[in-house]
């Protein structure tokens, strides 16, 4: 399974990505894609959630790809913006693009 993800600027949720064979689980919530013929593509509408825009998912000789929205904080960073295709995506929690780091508050100095 190949994975792309795509940057959409949201703090009010976390995100968590599991690959599972033919499945991926967001959050908790299991999306299974067996079924999904070599060749075909699968629309947006005909997945329930709000993780996949337009015909984002396929599967090509043999191989599924998926295109999944990520939510990224105000600290995003350009490994999340610009993400990289995932190729051949092992099962297990998926390793995704962390934010920068959220700079310290300055401290005034005591007088």
């Amino acid at each position: 399974m190949n994975i792309q993800l795509i940057a959409i600027r949201r703090e009010d949720v976390s995100f968590q990505l599991i690959k599972k064979g033919d499945s991926v689980l967001i959050n908790g919530e299991e999306f299974d894609f067996s079924g999904l013929e070599p060749g075909a593509s699968l629309p947006s509408t005909a997945i329930s959630g709000d993780w996949f825009l337009g015909d984002q998912v396929s599967s090509g000789d043999g191989v599924k790809t998926l295109t999944v929205l990520m939510p990224v904080p105000a600290n995003f960073s350009p490994e999340q913006t610009n993400a990289a295709l995932m190729v051949d995506v092992p099962d297990g929690a998926v390793s995704l693009p962390q934010p920068l780091p959220i700079p310290e508050p300055a401290v005034e100095p005591e007088a």
